[in-house]
């Protein structure tokens, strides 16, 4: 990874589960894994409500957007923070981007064999390839109310996004 450059994952790729629930990160997305600065230690959690497990190459990404230094958190900020950072797990990734999945997060989300990864800015979204295409089709039959609320949304989140070079 280039120093200065901002990650972006982005894309989606179909993996397999293969026994001892081991995934392959593919090349696209671990070549916005820094390992000067990341090692190979990434971050996954879930939350309940979700079908899919959240995957972030270092453990800023995940909480940098919703704690503001300096303010004290919210009940709700508190709950979110129980929920996605208690969930977590480190996990290493190996020399050919193979990472093993914690048992108990693939139960809880009911991991199958086929999988979709999904690109979603600063990190990376694990979903069962079926529940990602039901996903994907909603948001499809959604996407005029999505381009809409982009383009009167965009603007004034814009300064949120990360830049890319």
């Amino acid at each position: 990874m280039n120093q200065g450059k901002q990650r972006v994952f982005l894309g989606e790729y179909e993996v397999s589960l293969a026994p001892r629930n081991r995934i392959l990160i593919p090349s696209e997305f671990r070549r916005n894994i820094d390992p000067e600065k990341d090692g190979n230690k990434l971050c996954v959690t879930y939350i309940g409500s979700n079908a899919c497990i959240y995957v972030y190459s270092d453990y800023m990404n995940m909480t940098v957007t919703h704690i503001r230094p300096g303010i004290s958190p919210s009940p709700e900020l508190l709950d979110w923070i129980n929920a996605k950072i208690g969930q977590a797990h480190e996990i290493e990734m190996d020399g050919q981007g193979r990472v093993v999945l914690p048992e108990s997060v693939v139960k809880r989300v009911k991991l199958d064999k086929d999988l979709t990864l999904v690109g979603r800015v600063n990190h990376i979204s694990i979903w069962n390839r079926s529940a990602w295409e039901a996903e994907r089709e909603r948001l499809e039959g959604r996407l005029r109310d999505i381009e809409k609320w982009g383009g009167e949304n965009l603007k004034e989140r814009s300064a949120e996004l990360p830049k890319a070079e």
